[in-house]
Protein backbone atom coordinates (compact mmCIF):
# COMPACT_ATOMS: atom_id res chain seq x y z
CA UNK A 1 0.00 0.00 0.00
CA UNK A 2 1.53 3.51 -0.71
CA UNK A 3 0.51 7.03 -1.15
CA UNK A 4 -0.39 6.41 -4.83
CA UNK A 5 -3.75 4.57 -3.71
CA UNK A 6 -5.06 7.81 -2.01
CA UNK A 7 -5.44 11.13 -3.88
CA UNK A 8 -4.25 14.03 -3.07
CA UNK A 9 -7.53 15.36 -2.78
CA UNK A 10 -8.54 12.71 -0.36
CA UNK A 11 -5.02 12.86 1.54
CA UNK A 12 -6.21 16.55 2.36
CA UNK A 13 -9.16 15.49 3.66
CA UNK A 14 -7.98 13.00 5.78
CA UNK A 15 -5.86 15.79 7.57
CA UNK A 16 -9.06 17.51 8.37
CA UNK A 17 -10.42 14.43 10.50
CA UNK A 18 -9.37 13.75 13.88
CA UNK A 19 -10.21 9.83 15.58
CA UNK A 20 -12.29 10.52 18.56
CA UNK A 21 -13.42 8.28 21.41
CA UNK A 22 -16.40 8.11 23.45
CA UNK A 23 -14.99 8.18 26.39
CA UNK A 24 -11.63 9.87 27.81
CA UNK A 25 -8.58 7.44 27.56
CA UNK A 26 -5.18 7.79 28.93
CA UNK A 27 -2.71 8.30 26.29
CA UNK A 28 1.04 7.80 26.31
CA UNK A 29 2.55 11.07 25.96
CA UNK A 30 1.71 14.90 25.51
CA UNK A 31 -0.78 15.81 22.62
CA UNK A 32 -3.81 17.65 21.62
CA UNK A 33 -6.14 15.22 23.08
CA UNK A 34 -7.66 15.35 26.66
CA UNK A 35 -6.73 12.82 29.22
CA UNK A 36 -8.92 11.67 32.16
CA UNK A 37 -5.77 12.76 34.77
CA UNK A 38 -5.50 15.96 36.00
CA UNK A 39 -2.44 17.55 34.79
CA UNK A 40 0.06 21.01 34.26
CA UNK A 41 -1.31 21.52 30.24
CA UNK A 42 -2.76 24.97 29.65
CA UNK A 43 -6.19 23.94 29.83
CA UNK A 44 -7.72 25.13 33.15
CA UNK A 45 -10.30 22.53 34.28
CA UNK A 46 -11.45 23.06 37.71
CA UNK A 47 -10.66 24.45 41.09
CA UNK A 48 -10.49 22.25 44.35
CA UNK A 49 -9.70 23.12 48.26
CA UNK A 50 -6.09 23.54 49.07
CA UNK A 51 -4.82 20.81 51.19
CA UNK A 52 -1.39 20.03 53.02
CA UNK A 53 0.90 19.50 50.47
CA UNK A 54 -0.11 20.38 47.72
CA UNK A 55 1.58 22.74 45.09
CA UNK A 56 1.52 26.36 46.42
CA UNK A 57 2.56 27.34 42.92
CA UNK A 58 -0.94 26.82 41.76
CA UNK A 59 -2.87 28.31 44.55
CA UNK A 60 -5.60 31.25 43.08
CA UNK A 61 -4.42 34.05 45.34
CA UNK A 62 -7.33 36.41 43.32
CA UNK A 63 -9.80 34.02 45.13
CA UNK A 64 -8.28 33.84 48.09
CA UNK A 65 -8.24 37.95 48.19
CA UNK A 66 -11.80 37.07 47.75
CA UNK A 67 -12.97 34.96 49.62
CA UNK A 68 -10.20 34.38 52.19
CA UNK A 69 -10.00 30.46 51.52
CA UNK A 70 -7.25 28.75 49.60
CA UNK A 71 -8.27 27.19 46.02
CA UNK A 72 -6.31 25.53 43.80
CA UNK A 73 -6.77 25.99 40.10
CA UNK A 74 -6.80 22.35 38.22
CA UNK A 75 -5.42 21.88 34.70
CA UNK A 76 -6.46 19.08 32.39
CA UNK A 77 -3.75 17.08 30.70
CA UNK A 78 -3.94 16.76 27.14
CA UNK A 79 -2.35 13.53 26.17
CA UNK A 80 -2.23 11.42 22.67
CA UNK A 81 -4.02 8.41 21.74
CA UNK A 82 -3.27 4.83 21.00
CA UNK A 83 -5.03 3.73 18.21
CA UNK A 84 -4.62 0.01 17.13
CA UNK A 85 -5.58 -1.43 13.61
CA UNK A 86 -5.98 -5.04 13.79
CA UNK A 87 -6.68 -6.66 9.87
CA UNK A 88 -8.38 -10.63 9.29
CA UNK A 89 -5.59 -12.06 7.27
CA UNK A 90 -7.67 -15.46 6.91
CA UNK A 91 -8.26 -16.41 3.23
CA UNK A 92 -11.98 -15.63 3.53
CA UNK A 93 -10.60 -12.05 3.47
CA UNK A 94 -9.38 -12.47 -0.36
CA UNK A 95 -12.69 -13.17 -1.58
CA UNK A 96 -14.59 -10.72 -3.46
CA UNK A 97 -14.55 -8.37 -6.25
CA UNK A 98 -12.33 -6.21 -5.12
CA UNK A 99 -11.40 -8.71 -2.54
CA UNK A 100 -12.42 -7.63 1.35
CA UNK A 101 -8.64 -7.83 2.41
CA UNK A 102 -8.07 -4.68 0.10
CA UNK A 103 -10.77 -2.38 1.25
CA UNK A 104 -10.00 -3.33 5.21
CA UNK A 105 -6.16 -2.46 4.45
CA UNK A 106 -7.61 0.50 2.83
CA UNK A 107 -9.38 1.89 5.72
CA UNK A 108 -7.06 0.86 8.43
CA UNK A 109 -3.87 3.02 6.06
CA UNK A 110 -6.57 6.06 5.76
CA UNK A 111 -7.44 5.94 9.67
CA UNK A 112 -3.90 5.28 10.61
CA UNK A 113 -2.82 8.59 8.53
CA UNK A 114 -5.68 10.66 10.03
CA UNK A 115 -4.14 9.62 13.65
CA UNK A 116 -0.51 10.10 12.89
CA UNK A 117 -1.40 13.57 11.04
CA UNK A 118 -2.77 14.42 14.62
CA UNK A 119 0.15 13.42 16.76
CA UNK A 120 -1.81 10.11 18.00
CA UNK A 121 0.00 6.64 17.97
CA UNK A 122 -0.24 3.62 15.48
CA UNK A 123 0.11 0.21 16.23
CA UNK A 124 -1.11 -2.62 13.55
CA UNK A 125 -1.70 -6.17 13.67
CA UNK A 126 -2.72 -9.36 11.69
CA UNK A 127 -5.32 -11.60 12.78
CA UNK A 128 -4.86 -15.40 11.82
CA UNK A 129 -4.49 -18.27 14.11
CA UNK A 130 -2.60 -15.66 16.30
CA UNK A 131 -1.96 -12.07 16.50
CA UNK A 132 0.66 -11.91 13.80
CA UNK A 133 2.68 -10.29 12.53
CA UNK A 134 2.44 -7.06 14.67
CA UNK A 135 3.78 -3.42 13.84
CA UNK A 136 4.09 -1.76 17.32
CA UNK A 137 3.34 1.90 17.97
CA UNK A 138 4.83 4.44 15.90
CA UNK A 139 4.45 8.48 15.84
CA UNK A 140 4.54 11.43 13.80
CA UNK A 141 3.45 12.06 10.25
CA UNK A 142 6.70 10.66 8.80
CA UNK A 143 5.82 7.32 9.85
CA UNK A 144 2.69 6.87 8.23
CA UNK A 145 4.75 5.13 5.70
CA UNK A 146 5.93 2.47 7.73
CA UNK A 147 2.15 1.43 8.57
CA UNK A 148 1.06 1.64 4.69
CA UNK A 149 4.46 -0.80 4.43
CA UNK A 150 3.55 -2.99 6.78
CA UNK A 151 -0.12 -3.19 5.91
CA UNK A 152 0.69 -3.79 2.23
CA UNK A 153 3.15 -7.14 3.36
CA UNK A 154 0.70 -8.75 5.56
CA UNK A 155 0.01 -12.34 4.22
CA UNK A 156 -3.54 -13.62 3.55
CA UNK A 157 -4.53 -17.11 3.89
CA UNK A 158 -5.19 -19.97 6.45
CA UNK A 159 -7.68 -20.35 9.01
CA UNK A 160 -8.32 -17.94 11.30
CA UNK A 161 -8.99 -18.02 15.47
CA UNK A 162 -10.61 -14.65 15.87
CA UNK A 163 -11.36 -14.81 19.61
CA UNK A 164 -7.83 -15.93 20.72
CA UNK A 165 -5.93 -13.49 18.33
CA UNK A 166 -7.75 -11.15 20.15
CA UNK A 167 -7.47 -12.18 23.51
CA UNK A 168 -3.84 -12.16 23.04
CA UNK A 169 -3.23 -8.74 22.43
CA UNK A 170 -3.30 -7.70 26.08
CA UNK A 171 0.33 -8.94 25.73
CA UNK A 172 1.42 -6.62 23.23
CA UNK A 173 -0.30 -3.79 25.01
CA UNK A 174 -1.59 -2.79 28.08
CA UNK A 175 -2.12 0.51 27.51
CA UNK A 176 -5.84 1.81 27.06
CA UNK A 177 -6.46 2.54 23.30
CA UNK A 178 -8.57 2.72 20.77
CA UNK A 179 -8.65 -0.70 19.12
CA UNK A 180 -9.79 -0.71 15.42
CA UNK A 181 -11.09 -4.46 14.40
CA UNK A 182 -11.38 -5.07 10.53
CA UNK A 183 -13.07 -8.60 9.56
CA UNK A 184 -15.20 -10.63 7.66
CA UNK A 185 -16.31 -12.09 10.80
CA UNK A 186 -16.94 -15.32 8.96
CA UNK A 187 -15.22 -17.58 11.78
CA UNK A 188 -16.12 -20.54 14.22
CA UNK A 189 -14.32 -19.10 16.34
CA UNK A 190 -15.20 -16.57 20.16
CA UNK A 191 -15.05 -13.73 18.33
CA UNK A 192 -17.44 -12.66 21.45
CA UNK A 193 -14.60 -13.70 23.90
CA UNK A 194 -12.07 -11.39 21.96
CA UNK A 195 -13.78 -8.39 21.89
CA UNK A 196 -15.06 -8.73 25.60
CA UNK A 197 -11.52 -9.01 26.34
CA UNK A 198 -10.25 -6.02 25.01
CA UNK A 199 -12.66 -4.54 26.46
CA UNK A 200 -11.33 -5.84 29.81
CA UNK A 201 -7.86 -4.32 29.27
CA UNK A 202 -10.23 -0.58 28.63
CA UNK A 203 -9.40 -0.23 25.66
CA UNK A 204 -12.69 1.10 23.36
CA UNK A 205 -13.64 -0.60 20.45
CA UNK A 206 -14.71 -0.56 16.89
CA UNK A 207 -15.56 -3.61 14.83
CA UNK A 208 -15.86 -3.09 11.12
CA UNK A 209 -17.16 -5.99 9.22
CA UNK A 210 -16.20 -6.26 5.41
CA UNK A 211 -18.39 -8.00 3.19
CA UNK A 212 -18.02 -8.96 -0.39
CA UNK A 213 -21.52 -7.92 -2.96
CA UNK A 214 -21.12 -11.43 -3.52
CA UNK A 215 -22.32 -12.46 0.03
CA UNK A 216 -24.47 -9.96 0.87
CA UNK A 217 -26.43 -10.55 -2.51
CA UNK A 218 -25.11 -13.65 -4.37
CA UNK A 219 -26.57 -14.53 -7.83
CA UNK A 220 -25.76 -18.31 -7.99
CA UNK A 221 -28.30 -20.54 -9.55
CA UNK A 222 -27.93 -24.53 -9.77
CA UNK A 223 -25.77 -27.18 -8.85
CA UNK A 224 -22.17 -25.94 -7.53
CA UNK A 225 -19.16 -27.38 -5.63
CA UNK A 226 -18.39 -24.82 -3.13
CA UNK A 227 -14.86 -25.25 -1.64
CA UNK A 228 -14.11 -23.38 2.10
CA UNK A 229 -11.09 -21.02 1.42
CA UNK A 230 -9.81 -21.96 5.38
CA UNK A 231 -9.95 -25.32 5.77
CA UNK A 232 -10.53 -26.75 1.87
CA UNK A 233 -14.09 -28.79 2.94
CA UNK A 234 -16.20 -28.77 -0.32
CA UNK A 235 -19.99 -28.64 -0.16
CA UNK A 236 -22.51 -29.62 -2.85
CA UNK A 237 -25.56 -27.07 -3.14
CA UNK A 238 -28.39 -26.29 -5.43
CA UNK A 239 -28.79 -22.74 -5.53
CA UNK A 240 -32.69 -22.16 -5.96
CA UNK A 241 -34.32 -19.17 -5.27
CA UNK A 242 -35.80 -20.31 -1.89
CA UNK A 243 -32.30 -21.45 -0.82
CA UNK A 244 -31.07 -18.05 -1.65
CA UNK A 245 -34.07 -16.29 0.41
CA UNK A 246 -32.72 -18.69 3.47
CA UNK A 247 -29.24 -17.32 3.13
CA UNK A 248 -30.18 -13.95 3.20
CA UNK A 249 -32.49 -14.19 6.04
CA UNK A 250 -30.08 -15.92 7.84
CA UNK A 251 -27.12 -13.20 7.24
CA UNK A 252 -29.38 -10.65 7.98
CA UNK A 253 -29.91 -12.56 11.64
CA UNK A 254 -26.72 -12.77 12.06
CA UNK A 255 -25.56 -9.13 11.65
CA UNK A 256 -28.49 -8.30 13.96
CA UNK A 257 -26.85 -10.46 16.25
CA UNK A 258 -23.56 -8.83 15.92
CA UNK A 259 -25.02 -5.70 16.08
CA UNK A 260 -27.49 -6.08 19.04
CA UNK A 261 -23.66 -7.97 20.85
CA UNK A 262 -21.86 -4.65 20.00
CA UNK A 263 -24.44 -2.32 21.31
CA UNK A 264 -25.26 -3.85 24.71
CA UNK A 265 -20.96 -3.65 25.10
CA UNK A 266 -20.71 -0.20 23.73
CA UNK A 267 -18.77 -1.17 20.41
CA UNK A 268 -18.79 0.88 17.29
CA UNK A 269 -20.55 -1.52 14.52
CA UNK A 270 -20.40 -0.98 10.96
CA UNK A 271 -20.60 -3.48 7.72
CA UNK A 272 -18.93 -2.23 4.95
CA UNK A 273 -19.30 -3.58 1.46
CA UNK A 274 -15.61 -4.56 -0.05
CA UNK A 275 -16.58 -2.82 -3.68
CA UNK A 276 -17.42 0.88 -2.16
CA UNK A 277 -14.25 3.12 -2.67
CA UNK A 278 -12.12 3.90 0.55
CA UNK A 279 -13.58 7.61 0.28
CA UNK A 280 -17.06 6.57 0.89
CA UNK A 281 -15.79 3.66 3.53
CA UNK A 282 -14.40 6.33 5.39
CA UNK A 283 -16.79 9.29 5.31
CA UNK A 284 -19.35 6.55 6.30
CA UNK A 285 -17.08 5.75 9.16
CA UNK A 286 -17.50 9.37 10.21
CA UNK A 287 -21.94 9.85 10.14
CA UNK A 288 -22.44 6.28 11.65
CA UNK A 289 -20.36 4.86 13.44
CA UNK A 290 -18.53 8.28 15.22
CA UNK A 291 -15.13 7.36 15.05
CA UNK A 292 -14.16 10.43 12.83
CA UNK A 293 -15.22 13.76 13.57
Amino acid sequence: MTGALFSPDFLRRLEALAIATRRSLPGSGVGPRRAPAIGASVEFSDFRSYTPGDDYRRIDWNAYARLERLFLRLYRAEENLNVSLLVDTSASMSWGQPRKFDLARQVAGSLAYIALARDDRVGAAGLGESLHPHLPPVASRASVWRVWEFLEALPCGGATDLGKALASFGGYSRRSGLVVVLTDLLTESDWRGGLRALLGLRHEVVLLQVLAPEELDPSLSGDWRLVDDEDGRPVEVSVTPRALDAYRERLSAYTREVASFCHGHRIAFLQLRSDIPVEDAVLRLMRRAQVVV
